[in-house]
């Protein structure tokens, strides 16, 4: 999960680097979404993890 994480962290990063020099968020739009569904799985694992443990 951790390598996930930080490939995602990676990615998000170089498109916020993209977005404020002017680039449009469109073309990033589906990872984007892509990645928030990601998180949000994470999110719920971990915390089922913890409640169970």
């Amino acid at each position: 999960m951790y390598n996930e994480l930080r490939s995602i962290g990676v990615n998000l990063n170089q498109i916020a680097h993209k977005v404020n020099q002017g680039e449009s968020h469109e073309p990033h739009f589906d990872f984007l979404m892509d990645t928030w569904i990601t998180i949000k799985g994470m999110i719920k694992q971990l915390t089922n993890d913890r409640q169970s443990g």
